[in-house]
């Protein structure tokens, strides 16, 4: 590692105006642990050529990272901030790639910008309909913000068999707050199916079976989540 760093290095000295040699070394340092040092470089590289996107790119999955490394509120909402700013920039260099702004999305929607969530989102769903990633985050979008028709009219546009244990949690959630109580049940049976061990699934599973009266059924889904943990309390 030291030894191609000095090479990098000795390359930049030898053609010190290429950005390209500088965000090579930049990701170098990344890989090797040494984030400070592939920041410094970066952003180096971006003070001379602020449109230079491979150094936007590697700066956005450093700060996407550190997302979940950072320790304590100001780091975390810091690394958003910078994630979030490199994510547009990636999203204006290069608009036609669909996985920067479903990224954007997320981070949009950690930072509390719901309406921005959402168009990128739509950005997505726009160039691939079929995108299971784009219509299952938007559907959550929705669901957080109480809109579970819309939430219900995306998920169903997926396609059943991709649909994990916690997608059908969703839908058969959204079913119960929408009034439709039967197709509720009938979801969280084939979530069950999927996932037999995931109680809070068969939690609300139970929950729904009360709500149409079926109680025998609800105590019997309620003596399993005991079963499977005896500490579980009220």
């Amino acid at each position: 590692v030291e030894r191609a760093i000095s090479e990098y290095q000795a390359a930049m000295k030898a053609d010190p105006e290429s950005l390209f040699l500088r965000v090579e070394l930049a990701d170098l340092y990344w890989r090797v642990g040494r984030v400070a040092d592939a920041v410094n470089e970066a952003e180096a590289v971006l003070k001379i050529n602020p449109d230079q996107i491979d150094a936007h790119r590697l700066l956005a999955h450093i700060y996407w990272r550190n997302l979940g490394e950072a320790r304590g509120d100001v780091a975390a909402q810091e690394s958003l901030k910078k994630a979030i700013e490199h994510f547009e920039a990636l999203a204006r260099l290069d608009p036609t790639e669909t996985d920067t702004f479903l990224v954007l999305g997320r981070l949009y929607r950690l930072s509390n910008q719901p309406e921005k969530a959402e168009e990128a989102f739509k950005k997505v769903l726009d160039g691939e309909p079929d995108s299971k990633n784009a219509a299952a985050q938007l559907a959550q979008l929705y669901f957080d913000q109480g809109d579970y028709e819309q939430a219900i009219e995306l998920l169903n546009k997926i396609d059943e068999e991709e649909m994990d244990a916690p997608l059908l949690g969703m839908l058969a959630y959204a079913y119960t707050q929408t009034s439709q109580s039967d197709k509720a049940i009938s979801v969280y049976e084939k979530a069950l199916t999927r996932d037999p061990d995931n109680q809070e699934v068969r939690r609300a599973y139970a929950e729904a079976l009360m709500g149409e009266g079926r109680l025998t059924a609800a105590r019997t889904e309620l003596e399993k989540i005991l079963k499977a943990d005896p500490d579980d309390g009220p």
